[in-house]
């Protein structure tokens, strides 16, 4: 989930994603929830990931529930980032939209959402996340192009595509969670990796943006960065908070 959906720039990417993402990608005020009963199913773990689908099965139209991609137009996250460094708090904001234009990536037709991260006001990041729904209801991450901004200017970019130099198709949201899932959102060696667990399912979430009832938690570890991650997820938003050591980010606006 680099930002919008997938991780692993220099500066803190949003997800959720975006992922995330989307985006982009997390757990303060979590309502008491169900964690449910039933054991979870593997979809991805301990190196072995879900088979890539196929994109004759794939559709740039998303309504799975806890990723509304397609009903959702704009959506602004907005918190807080401490420098490991400086100790400094950041103050962190994304602006994301969903672009209009069809488009296919990697053979898989998308839909794509542009985000635009700020620290303390200053624009540092704008990335475009490529996303897929197959037939079983799954939502997949297939491709992803990043700029870092400095000074205004495009200082570096990085861009991606599932199926270009050892870049997967990653698992974004499955159809059906249940606690003890595992999934892998984003799988490009060495650049963007990410592996989800369900934690909580029913959880509640209050941000500035609403009350968000029926949510799936999850916990997303970054192996590149060693840093694990909470997020929520929900219906009417997709992701609506991430939350780290040092890290809280919270949907304020959508629509």
């Amino acid at each position: 989930m680099g930002v919008g959906a997938a991780t692993g720039s220099a500066y803190m990417r949003w997800a959720l994603s975006v992922a995330v993402l989307f985006a982009a990608l997390l757990a303060a005020s979590c309502g008491g929830g169900d964690n449910g009963s039933a054991e979870g199913t593997t979809t991805a773990t301990n190196g072995t990931a879900a088979a890539a689908p196929d994109p004759g099965d794939c559709s740039a139209e998303i309504d799975n529930r806890l990723a509304p991609i397609s009903a959702v137009s704009s959506k602004v996250f907005q918190g807080s980032e401490r420098n490991p460094e400086t100790d400094q708090i950041i103050l962190t904001r994304s602006e994301q939209r969903r672009l209009e234009d069809s488009q296919t990536i990697a053979d898989y037709p998308v839909t794509a959402v542009q985000s635009e991260g700020y620290e303390d006001g200053e624009l540092v990041e704008r990335t475009t996340a490529y996303y897929t729904q197959c037939g079983d209801g799954t939502v997949w991450f297939v491709g992803e192009k990043a700029e870092e901004i400095e000074d205004g200017e495009v200082a570096a970019t990085d861009e991606w595509e599932a199926g270009q130099e050892g870049a997967q198709a990653g698992l974004f949201m499955p159809a059906d969670p249940k606690v003890g899932d595992t999934f892998e959102p984003e799988r490009v060696p060495g650049t963007s990796e990410a592996r989800s667990k369900v934690v909580e399912v029913g959880a509640s979430v209050t941000t500035k943006a609403g009350k968000f009832t029926d949510c799936v938690k999850t916990e997303d570890f970054s192996p590149l960065d060693d840093v694990t991650e909470i997020k929520f997820h929900c219906p009417r938003a997709g992701t609506v908070r991430e939350q780290s050591e040092g890290l809280n980010f919270d949907l304020i606006r959508f629509s």
